[in-house]
């Protein structure tokens, strides 16, 4: 009795204490993040008496005060980070290691498969998986219905023989849209949808100048030049141009995040769904097997110089809850990471009820660049191929030699960039 007595009296003098800490998040700004702050900050210092300052942060900033941070070793108790930069964040030494502590924010079976693999590397978990950018095969269903075409394609030729097929027919000119600028994350995709990747899985080789890696960007590359499915005016445009063609008809398939019903009036969007005119699919791979596509967002990390971790802790194990991760995504229309959000009422609203259900199981397959601290110096590869496979298009020069000369370039540099942190 006595020793359950004390553990009593620990919890209840460790909740008073916490009662009254203040920790600092920092955030980044996007489209209805203040909101999701305003009501979500309230909840969890009512239950924890943990108070929260929170400075908001655009993306680009961020970075900047993050290296500021691990310079100085002084900065926010937690923030927000962009999957893409766990694997540099975590070899800084900057952050808690939370592997230890994994079975306390859920473990693995508590996540999505996608977000999952974002947690760090060697098998560490530093950044906790907060939300979802998970993109998926959008396609035009009632298309495929009326000429009975693969529904959904779930491989490279079903999603090319479609594209061919509605060309010809004249449904439009240019089916497949796929964004010309910025980080088309297809650029992975069409790697990993081949057994592909980047980087070796020990971390130590450079994989571009693979035939693999030479038939992943082949096949898309071929899409533009080859079978023209795909617009040269791509080269101009983004997901909001690409899914703003989409719901004016002029592309049947693209590969954006839940967000491609934003991009239009609501109403308009909304009646799509309602209609059937949308599918929301696994992206096709090389064969069945390889269905895959990119899922990233953002995670929560906490300082190593923080004299709060315990808070820190209880704040993103709050993050997680899933009734709260439904609530950012009714602010900001953003992606669960946790599987039980799903489960939630918001999820079931209609007409996006089924939208959601896809999106689960798409980013519960999800695939990710390789976590990895050379990767911040790496990344540029993404939109620099991109430009230069559009480049060469427009100037008659998109050959198969080309594309092996690129990825042969490719591959070298990449190779000093992962070299320079052995």
């Amino acid at each position: 009795m006595r020793k359950v007595f004390g553990i009593v009296l620990i919890l209840c003098v460790t909740g008073i204490i916490l009662a009254g800490t203040t920790i600092d998040f920092m955030m980044m700004s996007g489209s209805g993040a203040r909101d999701f702050i305003n009501e979500a900050v309230p909840l969890f210092e009512k239950e924890t008496g943990i108070k929260v300052n929170v400075e908001f942060t655009s993306w680009r900033e961020g970075w900047t005060k993050l290296m500021a941070m691990v310079a100085s070793g002084q900065g926010p108790d937690v923030t927000q980070v962009g999957t893409t930069w766990v694997g540099a964040l975590q070899a800084t030494g900057a952050f808690v290691d939370l592997t230890s502590k994994a079975d306390y924010f859920g473990g693995e079976d508590y996540f999505l498969g996608g977000p999952w693999k974002t947690r760090g590397y060697d098998n560490r978990m530093y950044a906790v998986p907060w939300f979802a950018d998970i993109r998926a095969l959008v396609y035009r269903k009632d298309l495929m219905e009326k000429y009975d075409l693969p529904n959904p394609p779930k491989t490279w030729g079903d999603l090319l023989y479609a594209a061919i097929f509605l060309k010809e027919k004249g449904e439009m000119e240019y089916p497949v849209g796929l964004r010309g600028k910025g980080n088309g994350h297809y650029v992975g995709s069409f790697l990993w949808q081949n057994n592909a990747d980047i980087i070796s899985e020990d971390g130590e080789e450079v994989l571009l100048d693979s035939e693999k890696a030479f038939e992943s960007v082949k096949f898309w590359a071929d899409m533009l030049g080859k079978y023209k499915v795909m617009s040269p005016g791509l080269a101009d445009m983004g997901h909001n141009e690409i899914c703003v063609s989409f719901f004016n008809g002029d592309v049947a398939f693209m590969y954006p995040g839940p967000w491609f019903v934003l991009k239009v009036d609501r109403k308009i969007s909304e009646e799509w769904l309602k209609s059937g005119k949308v599918g929301i699919a696994l992206q096709p791979g090389k064969n069945e097997n390889l269905r895959t596509g990119f899922v990233g967002g953002s995670n929560l990390m906490i300082s190593v110089e923080s004299k709060k971790k315990e808070a820190a802790m209880k704040w993103i194990k709050f993050l997680t809850r899933p009734e709260i991760q439904a609530l950012l995504a009714e602010k900001m229309f953003v992606a669960p990471t946790v599987k039980a959000a799903y489960d939630e009422p918001f999820f079931d609203q209609e007409p996006y009820a089924q939208m959601w259900k896809d999106f689960r199981v798409i980013g519960d397959a999800g695939s990710h660049y390789p976590i990895h601290p050379a990767w911040g110096a790496m990344e540029r590869f993404v939109p620099q191929i991109i430009v230069d496979i559009f480049s060469a298009n427009a100037n008659n020069k998109l050959t198969d030699e080309t594309i092996r000369s690129l990825l042969n370039k490719y591959d070298k540099e990449l190779q000093d960039a992962l070299d320079s942190y052995k």
